[in-house]
């Protein structure tokens, strides 16, 4: 899914007024726009409901052998760093991504 798809989506949600959440949960994403539209959303989402719980499992990668290696580009890391861990509530890294 694209960040405009996304947009699409939530637009969707919108005109049916289906926009209320207690909960968010994000997970496996390897696009910058995207992430920086789902930090939007939430933002937009919390202005609606300030107690909002937002869940991040940022699935960025892994251990292999003893050899860490990355799922997604280098350049996301700056914004799961300065965008997304600040807005979540609780982050569910594994190991690797958490060092």
């Amino acid at each position: 899914m694209t960040a405009a798809e996304l947009q699409t989506l939530y637009e969707g949600l919108k005109l049916n007024d289906c926009t209320r959440y207690d909960y968010v949960l994000t997970g496996y994403t390897r696009d910058t726009s995207f992430l920086d539209k789902v930090t939007e959303i939430i933002q937009e989402l919390r202005r609606q409901n300030p107690k909002l719980v937002y869940v991040c499992d940022p699935v960025m990668g892994d251990k292999r052998n003893g050899d860490g290696y990355m799922y997604v580009p280098e350049n996301l890391l700056p914004a799961y760093k300065e965008k997304v861990v600040p807005l979540a509530d609780i982050i569910t890294p594994n190991q690797y991504e958490a060092e």
